[in-house]
């Protein structure tokens, strides 16, 4: 077959060809700015829309879709093509001649392009638009990483009862075993250390457990369960609850360990969720303080966990004591630790309380433990809580004590509820203010702990302490004893507390159940100062002469849901400590008449509007409306009444509309704050125009402030003479276009005292993507830096050291710093930035000397470095040697040769991995 082109064909062709050459040359401009106004489209779509949400996720540990990963990367691409393409490639056309006479091939070449890679953004944006879910939930951390084991004694006679437990949990034909034991022997610390090994070895796919207590609450022991198991459980019937519980665990084709902490009486399974005994893949552990218990519920297999045989009572006790064999109280000791009845709990309590103390404080420990005459064990165990308990020597300690007493069992107890309670009570001696209240709750708390009467708290969210069980029920009895105060934890309990005679001398009442018949009402009691109430009471209206026969009470907390307030409220006079929890009412202007009120705190999603009425509360010290979610406006003029106000706080939400201070006075402005003596601000601003001067901010102690800023350059415009001696942490994210974290160096002082000032308490650095940064800090600041626990830093492509060196030659070390993580610093060098003075200068380098030649000790750490390129010999960039180094983690470090020399081998004594 032949084939044949005519002229007209080539022509047409041709044609076609020039055709499209012209467009391109013609369109040059138009297609070069739809790049440009395109590609600014795409880059203010990633930074505004999708990076927040993606950043968002992260911080609540969810799981970015891999489609929006891909889309951020690609976007970062073709921006970063884009600008080389804009800035380099035209930069070439106008260098032809000045751009008078640029090359028609190579306008066609650029015009072309332009227009491909505008496509590709028009892309990115289409598919942008899609994103409807951009995560999903991740999963919840093992329960074993929750748990703090370290530290804990491994005795003999518990090594062998793990053992047999293990053994127990490998055997299939067992569903359910038990682990039995008076209270504080140790049953939980036991699970605890099991449940580690059991998520070590993976002899289970997935653990769950649950706190049962006294009294179990259905819905709280499924939703711990279901947590665990990463199952949803909406605010539903229980029948429901169970349904679905039972179902995730039946159908989920895995090996599940199932325990039930704390079991006290009998268990409805059924009413629960869980499965029944003897379902395949299940095994149920239970602990409890009664083994009848056990058996009842099905337990195949028990396991008692006896107290301690006297050899190790008397190691624990020695150890916590401080008490050798050879000390001068060897005898009295040995004899008080036999009379502790080998109870782990009882023993620590005890020793620590008599750490220190004179021989006669001994002896007389020794006779009251001797001549007690309760029978049997619970009662000998409270006899020695309730001694370390008066060994506390102050009496706000026991106060404190005996106030943690009125939260539920096994709940993690707010410190700062217990500061707002205690000023309202006036528990505290020589405070003159809130924040002088909070330090002296912390130290409390400091001896409470160290007392071990009371624990640390594992709420993630607030600084929170707990109460062991027992040590609960003796601080309890104390309470009603001495001070009359009642912890009342059900309906029953109410009935017989009223019933008693001496009722009505009661100070303090805390009703916290799941659930009551009706709220308590005619309560006489002229002497109450607390009343806190707190359970399901169905939405109903407090009875409105409640607080009719209590005009003395000094703190009020209500986490009830009611739907409004009782009219007696304003007979409270006296009342100086108000929380309202789950308010479902906007309507609170009645609490205008609580003229001494000082603490106010509101919780609800029906508030806009504050009424004015809260403006008369000319004592008020505190106003927290973090949690009045929907709050949009402040009258003006309210917080201007506030003149004794030290601390306010508002929802974190971009909804309250604050004014600036010449603005239309339709709104509140953070002006009116000026002549108060704020100590502590929690904020959220639009922009930083609304933000006053010096005048408020002159006392802040506490402070967040959230602001909405882009294009940040610099974080810290301008340092006062004494910097920022109480930040305890700084966190830098994504601050892509910022060069500095202190400006203008020049202006830093020369003087020593004042140079240690700045940063002084500074724990934690964290600096990520800040893409321009070169450095942390200058090196004539570093050395106040004495608290610094941890040092993080990725992803700033610029940076080349943590400390800039300037004149001053300085001395530095970092006595606290744990933790440092260097990733992604391509054009790092080392420490300090100095390009004078290398380690190839120093002729006998030191584990004390870096790489200018300034000493630094850093103690016990790990260190991770990774994608830290200009490293050719590590440590003598960071430092010859770190004597107290136990894990070193390197990756992606193309160009290192030689970790460390071999003439300081030495300094890596403790180097372990």
């Amino acid at each position: 077959m032949e084939y044949v082109i005519t002229i007209g064909e080539i022509a047409k062709t041709l044609l076609s060809s020039i055709a499209r050459l012209i467009g391109h040359l013609i369109s040059y401009n138009t297609n070069i700015k739809n790049l440009e106004k395109e590609l600014q489209k795409l880059v203010d779509k990633k930074a505004t829309e999708v990076d927040p949400r993606v950043d968002e996720a992260e911080r609540n540990l969810e799981i970015i879709a891999e489609s929006v990963i891909r889309w951020q990367k690609e976007v970062d691409d073709i921006n970063q093509k884009g600008k080389e393409f804009l800035e380099n490639d035209i930069e070439v056309i106008n260098k032809c001649l000045n751009g008078l006479c640029p090359d028609p091939k190579s306008l066609y070449s650029l015009s072309r392009k332009a227009k491909e890679m505008t496509k590709k953004v028009l892309g990115l944006l289409q598919e942008a638009a899609k994103f409807d879910e951009i995560t999903h939930p991740g999963p919840p951390p093992k329960i074993g990483s929750t748990f703090i084991t370290e530290g804990i004694r491994d005795f003999e006679s518990r090594e062998s009862i793990k053992n047999e437990v293990w053994e127990a949990l490998k055997d299939d034909k067992l569903s359910m075993i038990s682990i039995c034991g008076i209270g504080g022997v140790g049953k939980t610390t036991m699970v605890k250390q099991l449940v580690q090994e059991v998520e070590r070895q993976k002899l289970f796919d997935e653990v769950a457990m649950a706190v049962v207590s006294q009294t179990p609450n259905i819905k709280k022991i499924q939703g711990d369960i279901a947590s665990c198991l990463s199952l949803k459980l909406d605010d539903e019937s229980e029948l429901t609850r169970a349904g679905k519980l039972r179902q995730r665990l039946i159908n989920c084709g895995k090996t599940i360990l199932l325990i039930l902490d704390d079991v006290w009486s009998e268990l409805d399974f059924e009413k629960i969720g869980l499965p029944s005994r003897g379902e395949k893949g299940h095994t149920i552990m239970l602990t409890s303080r009664n083994k009848d218990v056990c058996n009842k519920m099905g337990s195949e297999k028990n396991f008692p966990v006896d107290v301690l045989t006297n050899e190790e009572a008397w190691d624990l006790f020695g150890e916590m004591a401080g008490i050798s064999i050879d000390h001068h109280l060897h005898h009295t000791a040995t004899e008080i630790a036999n009379e502790c009845g080998g109870l782990p709990i009882a023993i620590v309590n005890i020793a620590k309380a008599l750490k220190n103390k004179r021989r006669n404080i001994w002896d007389d420990a020794l006779g009251q433990l001797k001549n007690s005459n309760l029978q049997d064990i619970s009662g000998d165990v409270f006899s020695k809580i309730e001694l370390s308990y008066k060994f506390l020597e102050h009496e706000e300690a026991k106060l404190c004590f005996l106030l943690c007493s009125l939260f539920p069992e096994d709940f993690n107890i707010r410190v700062e509820d217990l500061v707002r309670y205690g000023m309202g009570l006036r528990l505290f001696k020589n405070v003159d203010n809130v924040h002088q209240a909070r330090d002296r709750v912390y130290a409390l708390i400091d001896v409470l702990k160290g007392s071990f009467l009371l624990l640390e708290g594992d709420n993630k969210w607030y600084d929170s302490v707990k109460m062991h069980d027992l040590v609960r029920d003796v601080a309890i009895s104390i309470g009603s004893s001495d001070k009359h105060w009642y912890t009342i934890q059900s309906d029953a309990r109410m009935k017989e507390w009223r019933e008693k005679a001496g009722y009505k001398n009661c100070t303090a009442i805390s009703l916290v159940c799941e659930k009551i018949n009706g709220h308590p009402n005619d309560l006489e009691c002229p002497k109450l100062e607390l009343l806190q109430l707190s359970y399901d009471c169905q939405s109903q209206s407090l009875p409105n002469n409640v607080f009719e026969g209590m005009k003395e009470l000094k703190v009020l907390a209500l986490a009830l849901g009611i739907p409004s307030l009782p009219q007696s409220l304003d007979v409270l006079k006296n009342l100086r400590t108000l929380r309202l929890v789950k308010f479902k009412s906007g309507q609170i202007h009645t609490i205008g008449a609580l003229v001494k009120l000082e603490i106010l705190e509101i919780d609800t999603g029906y508030l806009w509007e504050l009424p004015e009425e809260i403006g008369l509360l000319k004592n008020l010290r505190l106003l927290d409306l973090r949690r009045v979610i929907n709050l949009r406006y402040i009258p003006p003029g309210v917080l201007l009444g506030l003149s004794k106000l030290e601390e306010l706080y508002v929802t974190d939400k971009f909804m309250m509309k604050w004014e600036s201070k010449d603005g239309d006075k339709i709104n509140a402005s953070l002006s009116e704050l000026e002549t108060h003596h704020i100590t502590a601000l929690e904020i959220t601003v639009p922009k930083a125009s609304i933000l006053p001067k010096d005048s408020v901010f002159r006392n802040l102690i506490r402070f967040k402030i959230f602001i909405e800023v882009q294009n940040l350059k610099k974080v810290l415009y301008e340092l006062e003479d004494y910097g920022f001696p109480d930040l305890k942490r700084s966190s830098v994210d994504e601050c892509v276009e910022q060069e500095f974290l202190v400006d203008a160096l020049e202006r830093v002082p020369r003087s020593q005292e004042i140079r240690l000032s700045y940063f002084r308490n500074l724990r934690e650095v964290k600096i990520r993507s800040c893409g321009k940064l070169k450095y942390f800090i200058p090196l004539s600041m570093a050395r106040g830096l004495r608290q610094l626990h941890s040092i993080f830093i990725a992803g700033c492509e610029e940076m080349e050291g943590i400390f800039n060196k300037n004149e001053v030659d300085d001395e530095i070390e970092f006595p606290e710093l744990k933790d440092l993580r260097l990733d992604h610093l391509p054009k790092f060098h080392g420490f300090i930035i100095n390009k004078s003075l290398t380690c190839k200068d120093m002729e006998q380098p030191s584990a004390s000397q870096m790489n200018n030649g300034t000493e630094t000790e850093l103690p016990q750490y790990q260190a991770r470095i990774g994608l830290v390129e200009m490293f050719s010999t590590l440590f003598s960039s960071l430092c010859p040697g770190l004597p107290n180094l136990q894990e070193l983690n390197l990756d992606s470090c193309s160009f290192l040769k030689v970790v460390f020399p071999s003439a300081i081998a030495n300094n890596w004594c403790n180097l372990k991995s």
